[in-house]
C-alpha cells in the first residue's frame, strides 16, 4: 500500500511503478473501476495499490506486507489507521515493511508541523534504517527486501531530535500559537521578543533562524505582564463585536469581505469559497465600471487585472482580511470543503434577533465614511 499526497500523486506513482516492471494500480473515490483494482490486489494480481485517502480505515488486507508513507500527516490517528492496513496477521506473512518518505518539511515548519512517522510513533530515538521494531519469539527467519532505486549517498548532517521533538515539545506553544492564546499578532510576539521583553523558553537553531517554543505557563504571565485580558469561549461573542468596533480600516476589505459572507452563508454559518469570492469581487468590479474610486491609491484592487485573477484574488483575500478573523478564532476556513465557517457561538448570536441586520448595517455605514474621503461610496 502505498500513501500518497493527492488523487494526482497517487496516479503518477502508479504510473511510475508500472513503467519499472511492477504490477500497480491507484484507486481514488471518483475511479469507477476501483472495486476490481482492489480484488485484484485481494488476489495479490496487483503488487502495488496507491491511494490518497480512500482505504484509511474500514478495509482489511491482511497480506499487506510493505506501507509506503508517501505523504506527510500531523494526524496521528491518520496514520495510525494508515499503518493499520499492514499490521493484520496473515499465513506466509512474516513481517510488515513500513517506509516512511521523510524530507525537509517538518525542518522548515514548527514543531506543531511535525509529521508522524514510525520513529515519532513509537519514541525512537535513533533513525533505524530497516530496523526490528519488534520480532516474535522463536521466530528466526528473515527476509531481505530490494527495493529498485534504492541507494546510499554520502551527506554532512548535524545531530538533530527529528523523531523525539513532537513528544519533548508536545505541549509547547510556537509564535504562532502563543500569539493566538494572547489574541495578538504574531508580528506582536516577534516585537517583543526582539525588544527582549519576553523570552523563548526553547530556541533551536534551524539555519540562520530558530524555531521558539513557550511552556504553556507563559501565556497567562505573558498576558498579567502585558495587561492583557483573558479571551475564551465565553468571551467569544463579546470579542467579535469589540474587534467590529474597533473599525480599524488600512483598506476596504474587511468591510466588503463581511458583506459578501452575509450574502452567501447557508442557515449553518457555512459559506462556499468560491461563492463569496465571485460577490466580494463583483463589488470591487461595480466601482471600476463605474469609474468610481476603487480605493485608496496604493491599493493593488486599483488594478482590474489583480482581482479578476482568481488565485491572486483568493490568496489575498485570505491572507487579509480572513486572516485577522481566523487569528481570533471567530472564522474557520475548512480547505478540503472549500467552505468559510463563522464560530458556531457567534453565528447563533448573529441569528438570534437583530445581529445580522446589525452587522450588515455597521459594515454599510462603515463603507459611507471610508468612501466619503475618496469621493463618496
Amino acid at each position: 500500500m502505498i500513501f500518497c499526497v493527492s488523487v494526482a500523486h497517487a496516479k503518477e506513482m502508479a504510473r511510475l511503478l508500472t513503467a519499472k516492471g511492477f504490477k500497480a494500480a491507484s484507486v481514488d473515490g471518483k475511479d469507477n473501476h476501483r472495486q476490481r483494482k482492489i480484488e485484484q490486489y485481494m488476489n495479490k494480481e496487483i503488487q502495488f495499490l496507491c491511494t490518497c485517502s480512500l482505504l484509511n480505515e474500514g478495509w482489511d488486507a491482511p497480506h499487506t506486507s510493505v506501507i509506503v508513507m508517501a505523504r506527510p500527516t500531523l494526524s496521528r490517528v491518520l496514520y495510525t489507521q494508515q499503518l493499520g492496513r499492514g499490521t493484520r496477521l496473515a499465513e506466509g506473512k512474516e513481517a510488515l515493511y513500513v517506509l516512511d518518505v521523510v524530507d525537509q518539511y517538518g525542518s522548515f515548519g514548527q514543531v506543531s508541523n511535525r509529521p508522524w512517522s514510525i520513529h515519532g510513533l513509537f519514541g525512537l530515538d535513533y533513525y533505524q534504517a530497516f530496523g526490528n521494531l519488534f520480532e516474535r519469539s522463536g521466530d528466526t527467519s528473515e527476509e531481505l527486501i530490494l527495493l529498485e532505486s534504492t541507494h546510499e549517498i554520502l551527506i554532512k548532517l548535524q545531530p538533530f531530535e527529528l523523531f523525539t521533538m513532537q513528544k519533548v515539545y508536545e505541549d509547547y506553544l510556537s509564535v504562532e500559537m502563543l500569539a493566538r492564546e494572547l489574541f495578538v499578532s504574531t508580528g506582536t510576539v516577534n516585537s517583543w521578543l526582539l525588544k527582549g521583553e519576553i523570552q523563548a523558553d526553547v530556541r533551536i537553531p534551524m539555519g540562520r533562524s530558530s524555531i521558539k517554543l513557550f511552556r504553556p505557563e507563559q501565556v497567562a504571565e505573558i498576558r498579567t505582564l502585558k495587561g492583557l485580558r483573558e479571551h475564551t469561549e465565553e468571551t467569544l461573542v463579546e470579542d467579535f463585536w469589540s474587534f467590529i468596533d474597533e473599525r480599524t480600516y488600512t483598506f476596504s476589505y474587511k468591510m466588503y469581505f463581511i458583506l459578501s459572507l452575509l450574502e452567501k452563508v447557508d442557515s449553518t454559518g457555512d459559506a462556499d469559497i468560491q461563492e463569496l469570492m465571485e460577490r466580494y469581487r463583483a463589488y470591487y468590479l461595480e466601482r471600476h465600471e463605474k469609474g468610481l474610486a476603487v480605493d485608496r491609491e496604493n491599493c493593488p484592487y486599483t488594478d482590474r487585472d489583480y482581482i479578476m485573477d482568481d488565485k491572486t484574488l483568493t490568496q489575498s483575500v485570505l491572507s487579509n482580511p480572513f486572516e485577522k478573523f481566523e487569528r481570533k478564532r471567530f472564522m474557520y476556513y475548512a480547505k478540503d470543503l472549500k467552505k468559510i465557517s463563522i464560530h458556531h457561538r457567534i453565528w447563533d448570536e448573529l441569528t438570534r434577533g437583530d445581529g445580522l441586520e446589525r452587522l450588515k448595517s455597521r459594515m454599510f455605514e462603515d463603507l459611507k465614511n471610508y468612501y466619503e474621503p475618496l469621493g463618496g461610496v
